[in-house]
């Protein structure tokens, strides 16, 4: 229900630490928890043990870290049957960990999250990619090599190369493109799932649900002055029209030489008119 939410506080805990302090598990059921009242975080991080627990029996006869890696894609995708959500992949349920937990259905970053924790209990170094319009894995074996997954299409290998001309066919610099094949923090990953969620609660107009992962979005990130401005716009949309005036202020205070501050400055003009109307 639009205006609904649930308990923050899980996903402050976490994102206030240093970044290698941060369970991604627990912050991203952090998320979920604060779209979902009442969600048992520590119920879902328990049957992320179990699955752990489940795949280190498959995984036990692979001395070498390749062999725990295709076990992983095996109980993953083969066995337990996770898929992309390619028949809606909009749904908001694919950016929350439990829901991706219960259906068996994510996006890429929610598959690729799930694929990260299953990892990190076999200390493989596996790291998320914050790939263009598509989350990847990267996982980096003993010699220093890069292969990178998809866990949205079952974990299957994307050559460097067709990742490489796929941005050069967009007019991508080559430094640039290579600089997007970098491993991303776990601040990075959490920023992304929740912009994925603005995004599609402001295509549905669901305002207050947007607010709400801007909100998220600014615990993480307090000073992110271009969140600052998406908050204020939000927050009008949502009939806050106090907190879009602050947001806006702030926003213009440090940026009066952005090449948005004029627009910025009318949309601000426009609610203060409506709120002396």
């Amino acid at each position: 229900m639009e205006g609904a939410r649930g308990d923050t506080v899980e996903f402050a805990q976490q994102v206030r630490l240093p970044d290698q302090q941060i369970e991604l598990g627990r912050a991203a059921l952090g998320i979920a928890a604060a779209f979902n009242p009442g969600l048992d975080v520590d119920a879902y991080l328990h049957e992320l043990d179990l699955m752990s627990e489940a795949l280190g029996h498959r995984a036990a006869s692979s001395s070498e870290p390749a062999g725990v890696l295709q076990a992983i894609i095996r109980y993953l995708f083969d066995e337990l049957r996770f898929r992309g959500n390619k028949g809606d992949y909009e749904d908001p349920r694919n950016s929350y960990l439990n829901e991706v937990i219960d259906r068996r259905l994510g996006i890429p970053i929610t598959l690729s999250v799930l694929f990260l924790e299953l990892g990190r209990h076999f200390g493989l170094a596996l790291d998320g990619v914050g790939y263009p319009g598509h989350f990847l894995v990267r996982w980096t074996d003993a010699a220093g090599r890069i292969i990178f997954l998809d866990p949205f299409h079952q974990g299957r290998t994307v050559p460097e190369e067709a990742l490489l001309e796929s941005l050069a066919a967009g007019g991508m610099a080559v430094e640039r493109s290579k600089s997007l094949l970098a491993a991303i923090t776990k601040r990075q990953i959490l920023t992304r799932m929740l912009h994925n969620l603005k995004a599609v609660f402001a295509g549905r107009e669901l305002n207050d649900r947007a607010l709400l992962a801007s909100d998220l979005v600014l615990i993480m990130s307090p000073w992110d002055l271009d969140e600052r401005r998406d908050h204020g716009l939000i927050a009008h949309a949502a009939g806050r029209r106090d907190v879009a005036v602050a947001d806006l202020e702030a926003y213009l205070s440090f940026r009066s030489d952005a090449r948005d501050a004029p627009r910025v400055e009318r949309q601000l003009a426009q609610i203060r008119a409506e709120s002396s109307g």
